[in-house]
C-alpha cells in the first residue's frame, strides 16, 4: 500500500479545491491532515540502479472546484527518476500518461511544471505551483519470492497484500519475455547505425530477422479492459553512429495509452524517463515525435523519423498462478486480429 498525508489539504480547501477518491483509493482523516491510500497492484525493484517502479492501478484522484475537474489515475512511482507519472483527464478527456509529481527529500510530493499548469488552468488559479508541496509518500511494497523453474532459481516481484491483490481485478506480472523483430535493421545498417543489446537484452538472428528480447521484470494486468503495464528493468537498446549513441533501456509498454517509454541516456548523458514508441496495429513501433528529434540530432540522420517502422513487439507476460486463469488480448490488433500478445497462466 502507498499512503499519502496530502499536506496541502488546508490549501485546496481554501481554494475552492475538493479532493476525492477514485476507483480503489481511500481518503482518511489523521492528525496529520487526510491520508489517500492507494493499493499497490505490481512493480519490479530495480537493485542494479537502486530503486523501483511501483504500479498503482484502478486508483487514483480527482481534483475539482467550480471551474474544472482533473482526474489522475494509475499512479506509478518511479523512484529511480524520482518522478510519479499518472493517467490524466482533463474535464472527462483524456490527456495521456503524463509526469505529475516530482519526488523529493522525505518523499515530498510536489506538481512538476507541466502538470501544475494543467492544474492551475483546469481548475482557474495560479496558486498552485511547483513549489507547493501537495503531500508525503509513504510506500510500501511487499516483495515476494517465487519458485522461476525446475532448476530452483526463484524470481521476486513486488505487489501489495495477499488479499488486496486476490480481491483486485489486477493482476500482477511476474515475468515472461518481450521480443521485437526489428524489421528496420537494414535501414539502420545502411545508415551505418549499429544496434546493440543493453544488460539481459539480446539480438538474434534468424534468418534475415534481427530478433531483440528482453525479460519481462514485472507489470499489471486489467483483467477487465485488458489492458497492461510491463515493465522490463536491466535491459535496453543501444543505438550508435560515428556522431553520436543513443540508449534506451527499462522499456515500459502500456498497452493503454498505446506507448512505450523508456530510461534515455544520450551521449552518457540521461535525458530521463520519455515516450519513445508509439504501439500501433499488429505491435507495431514507430518512434514518437520527441524520440525522433532525439534520434536526428544525436545520430546525425534525418531518416529516422515517426513514421518509420522500427519493429513490431510481441511480449508474452507470466502472471502469478491463481491471479488469473483466463487468457486475454491486450495489444493492439489489425482487423484479422494477429499478432496478439495473450496472458500466460503458469
Amino acid at each position: 500500500m502507498t499512503a499519502v498525508t496530502l499536506t496541502s489539504a488546508a490549501t485546496l480547501t481554501s481554494l475552492g479545491v475538493t479532493v476525492s477518491p477514485l476507483g480503489s483509493a481511500t481518503v482518511s482523516t489523521a492528525d496529520a491532515g487526510p491520508v489517500a491510500s492507494f493499493a499497490i497492484t505490481g512493480g519490479t525493484q530495480d537493485d542494479a540502479a537502486g530503486g523501483a517502479v511501483i504500479l498503482h492501478q484502478g486508483s487514483g484522484l480527482e481534483l475539482a472546484d467550480a471551474v474544472g475537474v482533473v482526474d489522475l489515475q494509475d499512479f506509478r512511482v518511479d523512484t529511480i527518476n524520482s518522478v510519479i507519472n499518472a493517467n490524466v483527464s482533463v474535464n472527462g478527456v483524456s490527456v495521456g500518461n503524463v509526469a505529475v509529481f516530482s519526488i523529493g527529500v522525505d518523499a515530498a510530493l510536489t506538481l512538476t511544471a507541466a502538470a501544475a499548469s494543467v492544474v492551475d488552468e483546469t481548475l482557474g488559479t495560479t496558486a498552485i505551483t511547483p513549489a507547493v508541496q501537495v503531500g508525503i509518500a509513504a510506500v510500501a511494497p511487499v516483495l515476494y519470492s517465487y519458485a522461476a523453474g525446475e532448476n530452483g532459481s526463484f524470481g521476486s516481484f513486488l505487489g501489495g497484500s495477499d488479499a488486496a491483490m486476490m480481491a483486485s481485478q489486477f493482476s500482477p506480472l511476474i515475468g515472461g519475455q518481450t521480443v521485437i523483430d526489428l524489421t528496420s535493421a537494414a535501414t539502420l545498417a545502411s545508415l551505418d547505425v549499429t544496434v546493440s543489446p543493453l544488460g539481459s537484452a539480446s539480438i538474434e538472428a534468424v534468418g534475415d530477422q534481427a530478433l531483440a528480447s528482453f525479460d519481462i521484470t514485472g507489470g499489471t494486468l486489467d483483467s477487465m479492459s485488458g489492458a497492461a503495464v510491463i515493465l522490463h528493468q536491466g535491459s535496453g537498446l543501444e543505438l550508435a553512429d560515428s556522431a553520436g549513441v543513443l540508449s534506451l533501456s527499462d522499456f515500459l509498454v502500456d498497452t493503454q495509452n498505446h506507448v512505450v517509454d523508456a530510461n534515455v541516456v544520450v551521449n552518457g548523458v540521461s535525458a530521463g524517463n520519455l515516450a519513445v514508441f508509439n504501439l500501433g496495429a499488429d505491435g507495431a513501433l514507430t518512434l514518437t515525435m520527441t524520440a525522433a528529434d532525439v534520434v536526428g540530432a544525436t545520430l546525425g540522420t534525418q531518416a529516422i523519423t515517426s513514421s518509420t517502422v522500427i519493429g513490431f513487439a510481441a511480449p508474452s507476460p507470466v502472471a502469478l498462478p491463481g491471479f488469473y486463469a483466463d487468457m486475454a488480448s491486450v495489444m493492439p490488433a489489425d482487423a484479422a486480429g494477429s499478432h496478439e500478445m495473450y496472458l500466460q497462466n503458469t
